[in-house]
């Protein structure tokens, strides 16, 4: 059930807004309230900067059995160091300058974003962790500002299933859909990579306070190139855009199927999560490079983010990234920025 990739490059226009995989938040919200759904999860008061008027509600998971959740409870926000450089480098930006969150998980990038009057465009596949984004929406009245797509953005077209943690909703990891899985329903898959995930949940589940481990769950997805969504560029304007990738392991695919956005855009900041594998396989390590390199032409500079540091990273010596902790910790955050 795959087919290649379409190209639907958007414009300065609204080609975006005829996706059929883009979410009609009204609609959702109008469902639940019909459904009379029990709510499991709850609202939470947001202030992504002191002295700001950029307050807003925020619709979380019950925290104590969704780590990012759980954070969010105890300090008001998830990633908050990222979230405080983002608005920083986001006030230098004109007005119309954007975000492409991949990986929304429940919004906590978006609606930050959303609070500032910017527009942002989420990629999310979860149907109960966009359903709270579209709680959140309704909530603030965001309607105009979120535009929020269904699904899993990657290379070919078709359908995928997600994996998501024990602990943490965030933490879904994407791969190819199995034939006999049922929405919800166990399944197999590479035991390797379902011991890494595992660890690598576990020690993000350390730092939240979660105490209710749920047993692993398995749902089918659609996962689509984000060159099909018609994302709007504007080339004669040079319209800014801030991106942020967080797919668990799945950024190689989702940025190979927006190759062409990546050229055109212009994209001024770009945060993404990466593992140390990146270059231990020839053919991926080229595609990484490939990528890098469109980063690069467009005078983006890479860094590290060591907690509340942060380390110039060189783009000749891919070999050498890795977490400041390697091996005790596999993954690690780089940002790219145009500096100056």
């Amino acid at each position: 059930n795959t087919k290649s990739s379409s190209s639907n490059i958007g414009s300065s226009s609204s080609s975006w807004k005829s996706s059929p995989h883009l979410i009609d938040c009204h609609k959702l919200i109008s469902q639940a309230k019909s459904s009379h759904a029990t709510e499991t999860g709850m609202f939470m008061p947001i202030h992504p900067q002191k002295n700001a008027n950029n307050f807003f509600v925020m619709n979380i998971h019950n925290p104590l059995v969704d780590t990012v959740s759980y954070k969010i409870f105890k300090e008001g926000c998830f990633e908050c160091t990222h979230l405080t450089n983002l608005l920083a480098f986001l006030s230098t930006q004109p007005p119309d300058a954007y975000l492409l969150d991949i990986g929304g998980n429940i919004g906590m990038w978006s609606l930050v974003v959303a609070s500032t009057h910017r527009e942002t465009y989420t990629i999310e596949p979860y149907v109960e962790n966009y359903s709270r984004i579209c709680k959140s929406v309704d909530k603030n009245s965001f309607w105009d500002l979120v535009h929020l797509y269904g699904v899993a953005a990657t290379d070919v077209e078709g359908d995928l299933r997600i994996e998501m943690a024990k602990r943490n909703y965030g933490g879904g990891r994407v791969s190819a859909a199995l034939p006999d899985l049922e929405d919800g329903g166990g399944g197999g898959g590479d035991k390797a990579e379902d011991d890494a995930m595992e660890e690598e949940n576990d020690a993000k589940e350390e730092e939240g306070g979660t105490t209710t481990r749920r047993e692993k769950e398995y749902h089918n997805i659609k996962g689509v190139p984000i060159d099909s969504l018609g994302l709007p560029i504007d080339d004669d304007h040079h319209r800014p855009v801030l991106l942020k990738l967080d797919v668990e392991g799945h950024e190689l695919r989702a940025l190979l199927g927006g190759m062409q956005f990546l050229h055109r855009a212009n994209i001024v900041y770009a945060m993404t999560e990466l593992r140390p594998t990146f270059h231990t396989d020839e053919d991926t390590f080229a595609s990484w490079k490939k990528i890098m390199g469109i980063l690069v032409s467009k005078g983006l500079v890479p860094y590290r983010i060591d907690y509340e540091e942060e380390t110039r990273l060189d783009v000749s010596r891919l070999h050498e990234w890795r977490h400041v902790k390697h091996p005790q910790v596999r993954y690690f955050d780089v940002v790219w920025r145009k500096d100056g």
